[in-house]
């Protein structure tokens, strides 16, 4: 894993979501964006049907358009921060600020079209297991256990989306006031390909 900027993140041991350790958002008191990615380049979404599940949870807070949270499933760029980056995410208040998970085609940084909306709306301190499958395709389907873990999936809808086969980068983006930073963690990763 890399960090956008050293630090932001932290392997936790306070309150995982799951057995010992979470990831952490490291930050207190400060207004900013945080993120961090991994390199998944030996996955290829033009053969393989692949597979995204991983929990995610926010603090005593209710998202808005300025504490918002998104999981870059793959992009182009390293910088999940920056105005090149194609590829495709899932969270809620990518843009506007209804807090409903989507899961979205993001083009130069912004979102560029629902793939799949959900009817959850993501509040304060909720724990959500997601998996998102995409087949070679490029059929995706957005599922969600709203309690957290895998175990009760459902599935939110499926679409068809070829516009991009990169694979890059898979990674966790985070904007936040200072009254939220820090109250954000993800945990049980797993990216597969079939």
């Amino acid at each position: 894993w890399t960090e956008g900027t050293a630090s932001d993140w932290t392997n936790s041991t306070s309150s995982p979501i799951t057995d010992t350790r979470s990831l952490k958002h490291n930050l207190s008191g400060v207004s900013s964006n945080s993120y961090i990615y991994h390199d998944i380049t030996s996955l290829d979404l033009t053969t393989q049907d692949v597979s995204w599940s991983f929990n995610i949870a926010n603090g005593s807070w209710d998202p808005t358009n300025f504490n918002k949270f998104w999981v870059y499933l793959t992009a182009n760029d390293t910088n999940l921060n920056g105005t090149t980056v194609d590829g495709y995410a899932v969270g809620v208040n990518l843009t506007g600020s209804t807090d409903i998970l989507t899961l979205w085609k993001v083009t130069d940084g912004a979102a560029d079209g629902a793939i799949v909306t959900s009817t959850f709306d993501w509040n304060s301190s909720n724990i959500v297991g997601i998996r998102v499958i995409r087949t070679s395709t490029g059929t995706w389907e957005l599922l969600i256990d709203t309690d957290g873990g895998f175990d009760s999936l459902v599935s939110a809808g499926t679409a068809l989306n070829t516009d991009y086969t990169h694979d890059n980068n898979f990674g966790l983006n985070f904007t936040f006031t200072s009254s939220r930073a820090g109250f954000l963690k993800m945990d049980d990763v797993t990216v597969v390909g079939n």
